[in-house]
């Protein structure tokens, strides 16, 4: 199981810790839906492939590991793809900021804030899939919880 510990309170980054050793840290863009990790000296980029729409991905050396797109604009949800195997990420309940891995309409997993509104978080996801996979599904999660945040201050 993976914990995701903010590095500080406005920070968009997370150091990523397993059995509260760190295993990476994801480096995200303040900015810009952009992310990058290291994992065992070999530098991921996580990125969105245009500027408004288009697949997120996670590629190592260009070649690209896992890829998500979102099937609506109005929900928060995604379809994510890691290596042939297909998943649907998405909030359980609009009341909870958690969101639930599925694989072919099954819950395989989850993304849990460890208090209320914390960014601090436990990613319980499956460890058939490779750590860069897990932490990509955790930055997805994070992108929503961005914009869900953005949007509750315009209002």
């Amino acid at each position: 199981m993976l914990e995701a510990v903010p590095k500080s309170l406005f920070s968009p980054d997370f150091r990523m810790l397993e059995d509260g050793r760190e295993v990476t840290v994801l480096d995200a863009s303040a900015w810009r839906e952009r992310a990058e990790i290291e994992i065992a000296g070999a530098a991921c980029r996580l990125y969105r492939r245009g500027h408004m729409s288009g697949a997120f991905v996670i590629e190592y050396q260009e070649v690209v590991l896992a890829s998500a797109t979102k099937p609506s604009a109005f929900r928060s949800a995604f379809d994510v793809d890691v290596r042939g195997r297909r998943f649907t990420l998405r909030k359980p309940s609009m009341w909870k900021r958690g969101f639930g891995l599925y694989e072919g309409g099954v819950p395989v997993g989850t993304i849990e804030p460890q208090k209320g509104y914390s960014k601090r978080s436990t990613l319980d996801l499956p460890t058939t899939l490779p750590l860069p996979a897990r932490v990509f599904i955790f930055w997805l999660v994070t992108i929503i919880w961005r914009r869900d945040d953005a949007a509750a201050a315009g209002s």
